[in-house]
């Protein structure tokens, strides 16, 4: 799945983020927004992921209010601050935080400053 960026007034293909879905979950993107200098993208998906990306290159950066962890019996897990979908990413510019909200009826705040 591909997330692509258009220039809104003349309709112009600006940028194309190819294999944005998390590779282990396979979960539908439900949600993005940009920061405030457009350098990044926050991608929300349904299993509760948030990815941040370089928006000039489209790398991965970091992943959002998640711990992947091995259990003592060598499980391989993963924990996250939602349980549900993302279902809403805003970005407070003066403050550069990120909000996100979920299904799960949880809001989180992350300081991206």
């Amino acid at each position: 799945l591909d997330v692509r960026i258009y220039d809104a007034k003349t309709g112009q293909l600006i940028k194309v983020f190819s294999e944005v879905v998390d590779k282990k979950t396979g979960s539908d993107i439900t949600t993005c927004c940009m920061d405030d200098r457009h350098r990044k993208v926050f991608v929300g998906d349904a299993a509760g992921a948030i990815r941040v990306y370089n928006i000039s290159n489209g790398l991965l950066i970091k992943k959002l209010g998640e711990v992947d962890f091995t259990t003592s019996k060598g499980v391989k897990k993963v924990i996250r601050d939602h349980a549900g979908e993302i279902s809403q990413l805003f970005f407070v510019k003066g403050d550069k935080l990120l909000i996100s909200g979920s299904w799960d009826s949880t809001l989180n705040i992350y300081d991206e400053g």
